[in-house]
């Protein structure tokens, strides 16, 4: 197949690029380079020749694009507490892109898009321990500007599926770790802490909960949505959610990752901040059912080959 992957560079787009080039696909990736060092990102795609690269959306043209089977739209700018600081960046770059985008497939008569949505959008859930379904009107009470800009892309996707017949698969992704993870997200703080001997700040006391899904089976879900938007002759809409299904709490992480690291973490408590979702458990039925994905690690097992990957790198 011939697969467009915005955000290519990111921590998904390189793992999902990878995956698909070595298993023979043609790639073209979209990324402006912009954000984390994402050198040695480029680095490891940049040199296959069956992968491709623009730096924008608006370079998309009726000869790029020519034969591409389906559009995976990851880039994003992400972080709940960094858009509660700049909301109007989070707003502006993410629903902003994502409307352009799906006007260049209306115009470039491109039909099928997976986008990498959040379990953020569940927002102010009260069902607290229960796990999320699809279908719960919980999201439309998103609880920061990054959850709303995800909820809002879903939304457009939507309009452009009922009036144009994009088929679409809204993926709501539960906090994904593993290799070339961003340096600001918990897991890779975590490990850094114990490399340098440093403090570990925990929000709270520590009970907030997270439902951590190795980058593996993300990759996993991206793909069998492809496959299901390719295969079907019908204009598809669907929201799916992939996660672990195990949730953990913060502590309990922390306990986690000192036993396979024979560490012990320094840990400093401060306020909970407002944004932030006091839990996340994903519901996997819908994906189990209509793409015949489930997760295949558990978290130590991730967390295993995550350190491994970050000894090799000596990072």
């Amino acid at each position: 197949m011939k697969i467009i992957v915005t955000g290519c560079f990111g921590f998904i787009g390189t793992n999902l690029c990878l995956r698909l080039l070595n298993e023979g696909h043609e790639v073209l990736g979209v990324d402006k380079m912009i954000g984390y060092d994402k050198n040695d990102n480029y680095s490891a795609l940049i040199n296959y020749k069956n992968f491709s690269w623009l730096c924008s959306v608006s370079s998309l043209n009726s000869n790029n694009v020519s034969g591409t089977d389906a559009v995976v739209h990851l880039a994003a700018v992400a972080g709940v507490q960094d858009s509660m600081k700049n909301p109007l960046k989070f707003v502006n770059e993410n629903v902003k892109t994502t409307t352009q985008l799906l006007e260049k497939m209306r115009k470039l008569k491109m039909k099928n898009l997976v986008f990498a949505s959040s379990s953020s959008v569940y927002g102010g859930s009260n069902e607290l321990n229960k796990p999320f379904v699809e279908d719960i009107s919980c999201t439309q009470n998103p609880l920061s500007p990054y959850s709303f800009s995800k909820k809002s892309c879903e939304l457009i996707n939507s309009v452009y599926n009922v009036n144009y017949g994009i088929s679409v698969i809204n993926l709501r992704f539960f906090t994904v770790y593993g290799e070339r993870q961003r340096p600001d997200l918990a897991i890779n703080k975590i490990f850094k802490c114990i490399k340098n001997s440093s403090t570990f700040e925990i929000y709270g006391d520590g009970s907030s909960y997270r439902d951590y899904t190795y980058i593996e089976d993300i990759v996993d879900g991206i793909i069998k949505s492809v496959q299901l938007l390719d295969s079907s002759k019908d204009a598809i809409f669907s929201n799916i959610n992939l996660g672990s299904g195990r949730p953990i709490s913060l502590i309990d992480l922390l306990r986690t990752i000192e036993k396979i690291s024979d560490s012990k973490i320094k840990v400093e408590k401060i306020e909970f901040k407002n944004g932030d979702m006091l839990g996340t458990y994903c519901d996997n039925k819908k994906a189990l059912s209509i793409l015949g994905w489930e997760p295949k690690y558990t978290l130590e097992q991730g967390l295993i080959r995550y350190k491994q990957w970050l000894d090799d790198k000596g990072l």
